[in-house]
């Protein structure tokens, strides 16, 4: 089966990128501090003026865990409500309960408010304390696809366990490798069996904006940079996967 890759994409630089570059799908979110958030629409409807490639949205409303109370829920229904007007492919979201399992209840709501565009549940899962189980729930749930980099910090470190559910569950659901992905490790993700990744390739814009009040609350310099998708790092990907591809 032909290899894939999706792009993490914060800002309209990066789908520029990617769209020059080439990637077979794109995951658009804001904020990467806090591992991303709802983009706005007007981010959502110029990254589809300008790509053609495949578009899916992150719908979380906020950083922190990923237990959802009412006033969340209604939050990530009426983003999903609101986009599904454009021309998107799918989204990307998920519920957790306080136990740290997939929260059946609050999954299927977000995925009825999806349908009929499918929706990917998010890196939510890697906290799962049972993650053979959640994966087998989300099944059940009949998910579309999932995001995980094997219930560890990254995908090279889960592989044993990325391996594990491609095999028992790949053809059930889509696994989508995640996780500090890139041009080094990406051979070795695949070569696990896993041949969908995703990657979320970042370094710092070229422009260098220095002031004295610095609004970037997780930077310790006066820098107002922002972090943009590292094209020569997505070329040599694209390379290698077109290498994998033509085996």
């Amino acid at each position: 089966m032909k290899a894939k890759l999706e792009i993490c994409c914060y800002n309209l630089p990066s789908v520029i990128i990617a769209n020059a570059v080439g990637a077979d799908s794109l995951e658009l979110c804001s904020n990467p501090a806090e591992g991303g958030v709802t983009p706005s629409i007007g981010f959502v409807k110029e990254a589809l003026r300008i790509t053609t490639i495949p578009v899916y949205v992150l719908v979380r409303p906020r950083g922190g865990h990923f237990v959802f109370g009412d006033e969340d829920m209604g939050c990530m229904i009426e983003d999903i409500n609101s986009l599904k007007k454009y021309n998107v492919a799918g989204f990307v979201t998920g519920a957790l309960t306080t136990e740290n399992k997939v929260h059946i209840h609050n999954t299927q709501k977000l995925m009825e408010a999806c349908f009929p565009l499918p929706m990917r549940f998010h890196r939510a899962i890697d906290m799962c304390n049972n993650y053979s189980d959640s994966i087998e729930t989300l099944v059940a749930l009949s998910a579309h696809s999932v995001l995980t980099s094997g219930s560890c910090a990254s995908a090279v470190e889960g592989l044993n366990n990325l391996s594990s559910i491609q095999k028992k569950f790949g053809d059930k659901i889509e696994i989508v490798a995640a996780g500090k992905i890139n041009s080094s490790n990406m051979l070795e993700v695949l070569n696990g069996g896993v041949n969908y990744l995703h990657a979320a390739i970042l370094k710092n814009n070229e422009a260098q904006i220095t002031t004295h009040i610095n609004f970037n609350q997780e930077a310790d310099s006066n820098s107002m940079n922002y972090k943009i998708t590292n094209e020569t790092e997505l070329k040599s990907m694209q390379t290698n996967l077109q290498r994998w591809n033509s085996k």
